[in-house]
């Protein structure tokens, strides 16, 4: 399997789908940390549905990650192993 435009431009996509991900989830805990209660104060008990969407981001983004890498790694694709039994021993003339 080579490496087509297809194959590039799906990477590509992944990459941009993994740093936009990574970036809202950023941009939840950022939510979470400074959750304003209704007088203006700083509450961090309120936000928290910020921080599980935080997290359900964060996790998301780490899986996409690890998947990517494992496609730019390429294990396996190109590796094939033939398993083959020995040459069976030929007796000599001799013997």
């Amino acid at each position: 399997m080579s490496y087509s435009p297809n194959t590039s431009k799906i990477t590509f996509v992944s990459i941009a789908v993994l740093i936009s991900i990574a970036s809202l989830a950023c941009w939840q805990f950022y939510e979470y940390a400074t959750f304003k209660h209704d007088n203006g104060l700083l509450n961090i008990e309120g936000g928290v549905s910020h921080l599980v969407w935080a997290l359900l981001l964060a996790f998301i983004a780490c899986g996409l990650g690890f998947v990517t890498a494992s496609r730019l790694m390429r294990y396996g694709v190109d590796d094939q192993i033939h398993i083959t039994s020995r040459p069976g021993r030929r007796n000599s003339p001799n013997e």
